[in-house]
This record gives structure tokens, sequence and C-alpha cells, in this order.
């Protein structure tokens, strides 16, 4: 996974996700829970350094977390 596209893509495949830009900010894209404990988000670099099936469990981990 090396593109922020590619990510969002991704998040939605999971179900009862959308993409919204709460921060009005077009550079920050989020899914909801967003507003939930920050204790839990993932920063990652999306330039290839990270092995997407790496990304994609993080990604399932906190997808986890939100109760879907």
């Amino acid at each position: 996974m090396r593109t922020r596209q590619e990510a969002i893509q991704y998040c939605l495949s999971l179900g009862g996700c959308y993409e919204d830009y709460p921060f009005r900010d077009p550079n920050w894209t989020v899914i909801p829970a967003y507003h939930l404990n920050k204790k839990y988000w993932n920063s990652i670099i999306l330039d290839g350094t990270v092995p997407e099936e790496d990304v994609r469990r993080m990604i399932q981990e906190s997808y986890g977390l939100t109760g879907k």
C-alpha cells in the first residue's frame, strides 16, 4: 500500500465506513470514530517501507476497536 487513496479504499471496503473531512482540510481523511480515544490512532507514512500486510493489520485492528 503506497498511496493514501489505496488506504482509504481499503478502509471503505470494511463496511460501515465512510470518508469524512471533519477538519476542513483535504489532507486529513478519517472514517467514523475519529472522535474516540486517540490513544489508538495510527499514523503511517505510505511510502512502501511498512509492508502492506502490516498496514492492513493495523487498519483491521483499529476498525475492530470501533465496535463495527
